[in-house]
């Protein structure tokens, strides 16, 4: 077997024990967030007024900003019919 070879054999082991690694890291940092943000926060919208944790209204807010960013890059009704169309033809 050349050395080429080798190299090329081993780097597919390396990603699969990075994997592990890189989890456990991130565990770690949303652990770490968890902890710190656990406080009480007054969160008021309208005319309710709430005392939520502070990472509960972190995760809310970024839920609501993922399907808002989802719902805007998504193309419109009509034109995923124009590229059907277009497709077809």
């Amino acid at each position: 077997m050349s050395p080429r070879r080798e190299v090329d054999e081993a780097a597919p082991r390396r990603r699969n024990l990075a994997k592990p690694i890189v989890a456990l890291v991130l565990l770690a940092v949303v652990v770490s967030f968890v902890v710190q943000n656990s406080q009480k926060v007054k969160v008021q919208l309208w005319f309710v007024t709430g005392h939520p944790r502070l990472i509960w209204v972190l995760l809310v807010t970024v839920v609501v900003g993922a399907v808002l960013g989802f719902l805007a890059g998504r193309p419109g009704r009509r034109r995923r019919a124009e590229e059907r169309r277009s497709r077809r033809d």
